[in-house]
Order: C-alpha cells, then sequence, then structure tokens
C-alpha cells in the first residue's frame, strides 16, 4: 500500500510476469510498459477527479496522467498523476499553484497572505484509494503486451 508520504505504489504479485520483462531488451521492456503505466495511471487519474475540491472546474480539468522513460536516477517507465498545465485561465489563477496548496495546505494564501488552507490531500488519497485497479490494470495490460508479443514471434500476430 502507498503512504502519503512517498505517494508511489509497488507492483507486488507479478513475479512471473517480471522474470519474462527481464529477458527482454531494454527497449522491448519499455514497449510493453509504458501503455500498461498509461492505463494504471488513467484509473488513478479517474478517481483524483472525483477527490479534488471543485470551483470553476480548471483544477479538475488539469489533472493528467504521463508516462514517460526514466532519463535519471530510475530506470524503465515512470507514470505521474498531478497538474498539469500550460498557461493560466487568463484571469491570474494557475491550477498548479493553487493545487499544490489544496494538496498540502498552506499559511499563506488571500490577499494578505494570511489565510490558512488545510491540506486536502486529493491526490494523495486517490492514489491509494485507485491501486488496487490500478495494479489490476497494470498487470492485464502488461500480459496483454507480452502477449501480443509472444504472438508475434511466434508469427500469430493480427494488426
Amino acid at each position: 500500500m502507498a503512504s502519503q508520504q512517498d505517494n508511489f505504489f509497488k507492483v507486488n504479485g507479478a513475479k512471473e510476469l517480471a522474470k519474462e520483462l527481464k529477458e527482454l531488451s531494454r527497449g522491448m521492456q519499455n514497449k510493453i510498459l509504458r501503455p500498461a503505466m498509461t492505463k494504471a495511471t488513467g484509473e488513478i487519474r479517474k478517481v483524483a477527479k472525483t477527490y479534488v475540491p471543485v470551483d470553476s472546474g480548471l483544477l479538475k480539468k488539469s489533472i493528467k496522467n504521463k508516462t514517460f522513460t526514466a532519463k535519471r536516477g530510475a530506470k524503465g517507465i515512470v507514470g505521474r498523476v498531478g497538474v498539469f498545465v500550460k498557461g493560466s485561465d487568463g484571469v491570474g489563477t494557475h491550477p498548479a499553484k493553487y493545487g499544490a496548496a489544496l494538496e498540502h495546505g498552506t499559511e499563506k494564501a488571500g490577499k494578505g497572505n494570511n489565510t490558512i488552507i488545510g491540506a486536502r490531500n486529493f491526490l494523495a488519497n486517490a492514489l491509494q484509494s485507485a491501486e488496487p485497479m490500478a495494479t489490476k490494470a497494470l498487470l492485464a495490460k502488461t500480459q496483454e503486451r507480452m502477449d501480443a508479443f509472444h504472438a508475434k514471434q511466434a508469427g500469430n500476430y493480427k494488426t
């Protein structure tokens, strides 16, 4: 289970699948795992959108999932769910700024920087709540991609 401090989860119970993946090249592992991670983070995103406090709806619209190949530190495919925006809404409010304040809480909100906002933890709570669904989606999509890879290797691949 994920804690609210680390905000990640580890998939357990997939030893055979992991062993099979390790036999493949890094590039093939990424081709198999990227869609699986996208599917898993999509499950977390759906739940996060139900947990987020809504005023204008801009923050809710800004919650997205992204999947990428790690360049430094961790190796492999990384998935993120969070507030991703380009620019602002034109009124001076920026979902990334107030999203962080709502998620973690702040003592410096409002016009005089004297309003206290308690932590809402909508992203951390969504991760914790969606973890079983995300794990199931990750494993199912990984198995689906592995089956397609083996079928292609055997010459039985259908496009």
